[in-house]
Order: C-alpha cells, then sequence, then structure tokens
C-alpha cells in the first residue's frame, strides 16, 4: 500500500538534509530503512543485518564514530582495572548511545571533529540516523550550509519495552559484553536523550514526533512523507519484528517524559 508521494520540493536548490533519532531500541533503525530507497546519501559503511535489526541498522559507521567522539569529551572516561574495572557503567567506545549526558552539557567539535561532519554532509542530500544525535546535533547543525532544508524525525517508544530490548541487547552483543547495565541507569539514558531533545533542540527548526507503535498505521507512515517529501519503502514496515514487550517498572520522570513525547506527536 503506497500513498501519494509528499509535497516538499527543496526550495531554491537548498540542500535536504533528515536526521533520524531517538534513544536506541525505540525504532529509529525501521524509521531510517523506509528512506533506503530515497536517493538520499545515507552513508558508506552500514553496519550488517543481525538479529537485533535483522533488514540492518542503517547508520553509518564514520557519523557514529564522529558522534562517539563529540561525546568522548564530555563524558568520564572508562577506567579498566581487573575483571570488574573501576567505571564499569560507564559506557566505552562504540558504547555511548547508552551514555548519561547532563541536560546542561552540549557536546562542542573540534576543528578535526568539524571537518569531519563537512565530509559527510559533503556527499548531497542526506538521511543520516543515530540515537546519539539526541546529544549532538548542534555540532551538525553548526556544519550545515545555509539555507539547507532540515528536517528532524525523533523516534520513540514506552521506556519500559526499551528497556527490556536494551537489556536483551546487552547480553547477546559482544561489544557491550563489558558494560554494566541495568533498568535504572537504561531509564536515566532514555530521560536524558529525550530531555536533550524536548528542552534544547525541538525548540527551533522541523520536527516531527513519531511513536514506534504507530509505525504499523498507515496514516502514520503517509505524514512521514508528506513531512520528510520523500516516498517511503513501506515494505519494510513488518509487524512480526515489533517483538519487545514492557517487563520493567519504569521512574516518574520516563513517563512524564513518555506523555510529553505522546503530545508532541498528536501534534497537541
Amino acid at each position: 500500500m503506497r500513498s501519494t508521494p509528499g509535497s516538499f520540493q527543496p526550495a531554491g536548490g537548498a540542500t535536504d538534509r533528515l536526521f533520524v533519532l531517538g534513544a536506541g531500541r525505540s525504532g529509529t533503525s525501521l524509521v531510517a530503512g523506509l528512506f533506503r530507497r530515497s536517493g538520499l546519501h545515507m552513508g558508506e559503511a552500514a553496519y550488517k543485518p543481525r538479529q537485533a535489526n535483522p533488514h540492518g541498522f542503517f547508520e553509518d559507521r564514520e557519523v557514529n564514530a564522529i558522534n562517539e567522539g563529540l561525546l568522548a569529551r564530555c563524558l568520564p572516561q572508562r577506567v579498566e582495572s581487573g575483571a570488574c574495572g573501576q567505571g564499569h557503567d560507564v559506557p566505552g567506545e562504540g558504547q555511548r548511545w547508552l551514555a548519561r549526558l547532563p541536560a546542561e552539557i552540549t557536546p562542542l567539535a573540534t576543528a578535526d571533529l568539524t571537518s569531519r561532519i563537512s565530509a559527510v554532509l559533503a556527499k548531497g542530500a542526506t538521511c543520516l540516523k543515530d540515537p546519539r544525535f539526541c546529544y549532538t546535533l548542534p555540532a551538525w547543525w553548526a556544519a550545515l550550509e545555509p539555507g539547507a532544508r532540515v528536517r528532524h524525525l525523533c523516534v520513540f517508544r514506552h521506556p519500559s519495552v526499551v528497556a527490556t530490548s536494551v537489556l536483551h541487547e546487552c547480553r547477546t552483543a559482544p561489544y557491550l559484553a563489558n558494560l554494566a547495565i541495568s533498568p535504572e541507569l537504561i531509564f536515566t539514558n532514555w530521560c536524558l536523550l529525550y530531555r536533550h531533545v524536548l528542552q534544547k533542540h525541538a525548540r527551533s527548526g522541523a520536527w516531527l514526533f513519531v511513536a514506534y507503535d504507530s509505525l504499523f498505521q498507515a496514516s502514520t507512515l503517509d505524514r512521514i512523507e508528506a513531512f520528510s517529501g520523500h516516498e517511503l519503502d513501506r515494505e519494510l514496515v513488518d509487524p512480526a519484528l515489533n517483538r519487545s514487550r514492557a517487563e520493567q517498572r519504569i521512574s516518574p520522570e520516563a513517563e512524564m517524559i513518555y506523555l510529553q513525547l505522546l503530545e508532541c506527536s498528536q501534534g497537541t
């Protein structure tokens, strides 16, 4: 089932910039994957599909590495000492999508990181996805060319479901094997990611908030098409992949933020 493609056309030759963000394990890969045949540049070194995301992650290694570098400059460094290492609950290299960055801190880019961001953006119209964008967007905005048409798709899912999925990922993904994690730490990460978005980033620019559960409705896909101006690859939407369930009792702060996100997604 397909709808009429969205009506957005970059005005005056402006470059189309689409950022897909939201907490990890919330459906950002599904939303980014909807644009896989759009002609937008999504990176040159994508991660291969695996059980966690059988259709792929639609993340670029260089984009992730840049965002890791931005976060490394303003987060505690992991110090290993024996089997349990000091700071073993501090995300290390490649794990910073689970970082807990206070909302009052904004990562700033070095000249080298700015150059690398510019090199990514030089590829033309882009659709870039990374949960870390919840923290690092300002550094990318600073490198945008004047007149760029920028859109942000912020995906969210009930935090209890996210916690279940993240815990499973940490148990099964080798690159997370040395990270100590708990539902409480996941909820803290989840809240901070969306606090950065709601309190800082979403006050300017074009934003569409998308609840994961609504992605299986044609009306939501229609809204994403109209917002982005690109026809979606709806074959990627598979309800069978909606596998995680709510198993953790969430914090009052997470409940409050989740209700805020729902209001944003409904345009209220």
